[in-house]
């Protein structure tokens, strides 16, 4: 697992044009959100923990929209839901917006986030499985999109939209 990964918080333009380029090289949907941090867009931070605490004190600091990247989609049925991320209810209290996403990415999906942010402030993009999104969603509240594969095939396939 994942045990004792802290929260990822890349901010120096020279670590985010790398990841650019390799997002770029891999074709990875994720890039408009990188790229946008290497911009000076916004703030990335990425919690691949589930017993990570909420980092308040970094995120108080941030002046820039921020998007807070939850990736509880480690590998199939390893997904934990928000029950099993101790960081989950602050989580919801920060969030003003949110994307549940547990489909196969494209672009114009992380590009939403981003926008979102612009307009929020405050966005959350949680990568998980598509069996767990639905509970993601109603545990969230917030408004935003959820983005699961058509009924009865596994993720990722070509999404739906909600």
């Amino acid at each position: 697992m994942h045990s004792g990964i802290p929260p990822v918080f890349v901010s120096r333009r020279a670590e985010l044009e790398t990841l650019c380029d390799r997002l770029a090289r891999a074709g990875a949907p994720c890039l408009p959100l990188a790229r946008a941090a290497a911009d000076g867009l916004l703030s990335l931070v990425s919690l691949h923990d589930p017993s990570a605490p909420w980092p308040a004190s970094a995120l108080g600091r941030m002046v820039r929209p921020v998007v807070v990247i939850i990736g509880d989609d480690p590998g199939p049925d390893l997904a934990r839901g928000p029950a099993g991320w101790k960081a989950a209810r602050r989580l919801r209290r920060w969030c003003a917006w949110a994307m549940i996403h547990g489909a196969g990415g494209e672009p114009a999906h992380y590009s939403a986030v981003l926008g979102a942010a612009a307009l929020m402030h405050r966005a959350v993009l949680v990568e998980t499985s598509s069996a767990l999104g639905p509970a993601w969603r109603r545990f969230l509240g917030a408004p935003g999109l959820t983005i699961l594969p058509p009924p009865g095939l596994p993720h990722p396939v070509r999404p739906v939209l909600q």
